[in-house]
């Protein structure tokens, strides 16, 4: 299977945060995590909003064949990627990288 990292940003203030796209079935993975880590992303993909609030506009950028990104909807207290997770529903998709989307990545810090 072939995996890609995916960065979200939350339209009200800007935070990024990242996950994976699961690029045979063209499907994103909803799990977020403060940092590109490519073993923790692909741990524990599949995590659902649970909490009741209301998800928050978000941008999503895969880092997959020419890259490409769109708009969705996440929850940053379940930390969860909420609508569009099939490649199927994206509705908006712009190829390229947006100029949000750091460079380098933020990895995992080191441990001591």
């Amino acid at each position: 299977m072939s995996t890609a990292a995916a960065a979200v940003r939350f339209n009200r203030d800007g935070l990024i945060m990242w996950g994976t796209f699961q690029a045979t079935a063209m499907v994103l993975h909803p799990a977020l995590h403060p940092y590109w880590d490519d073993k923790e992303c692909r741990a524990n993909p599949w995590v659902e909003c649970k909490c009741g609030r209301r998800a928050e506009d978000v941008e999503v950028w895969v880092c997959y064949g020419g890259e490409f990104y769109y708009s969705a909807k996440a929850c940053r207290h379940c930390k969860a990627v909420t609508t569009s997770l099939d490649y199927d529903d994206v509705r908006d998709e712009k190829h390229g990288c947006p100029a949000w989307v750091p460079n380098p990545w933020p990895l995992k810090p080191e441990s001591s």
